[in-house]
């Protein structure tokens, strides 16, 4: 969308709704914000206009969340690390699923195959066991640390698989597969040899 000057939060204001509706849908690129069930008021799409509130109609939190000052929240404009990926920015409506990993420590989140893709799963040295066993780590973007994968794996099938479905539970496993397919250590070998050997079991 090009820049004009006469866009200013006062003008768009004083849009007629319908214009502002259609003026955010193109800058955002998401069509939702002109379906007649979509109300939000003319404040809040100007400042989503102005990249000043988060453009996922479920989310809507006001940017940057909680005043992050870290270098994504900072320099993306209309970025949102409540809901959006650290890497690609983009969000979807996916719940509990391994297809998000949230950094244990700034709570940003990023999507698995993302961080694969970056190399932001790999080998790398535990500082939580005390003995510098190596295992797979997930490496955040936002703040550079690292947080250990097999208890996080742990933890959401223990608290989200029995509400998965059988084809929710193959891909979970594929991408559990992915996750820990470059593992060389003995938990994580295990991890990826089971997940294989269950969709094979389940196909």
């Amino acid at each position: 969308l090009p820049i004009w000057p006469d866009l200013t939060v006062k003008t768009l204001l004083r849009a007629h709704r319908a214009q502002l509706e259609i003026l955010v849908a193109i800058k955002m690129g998401i069509q939702a914000f002109l379906h007649p069930n979509v109300s939000l008021s003319q404040t809040s799409l100007v400042e989503i206009f102005a990249y000043r509130r988060c453009r996922n109609i479920a989310c809507q939190n006001l940017l940057p969340v909680d005043d992050c000052t870290c270098q994504i929240c900072t320099n993306k404009n209309g970025f949102c690390n409540v809901c959006m990926c650290v890497i690609c920015t983009k969000f979807d409506f996916e719940v509990n699923t391994c297809r998000w990993i949230g950094c244990d420590l700034c709570s940003h989140w990023t999507h698995t195959d993302c961080a694969i893709r970056d190399g932001l799963i790999c080998m790398g040295t535990s500082t939580r066991t005390g003995m510098g066993q190596a295992e797979m780590l997930f490496r955040c973007r936002a703040c550079n640390r690292t947080s250990e994968l097999l208890g996080w794996v742990k933890d959401v099938f223990q608290n989200c698989a029995p509400s998965w479905n059988r084809a929710a539970l193959m891909n979970e496993l594929e991408i559990v597969g992915r996750i820990f397919r470059g593992s060389e250590d003995v938990k994580g070998r295990k991890l990826f040899w089971k997940c294989e050997e269950l969709i094979e079991k389940m196909k």
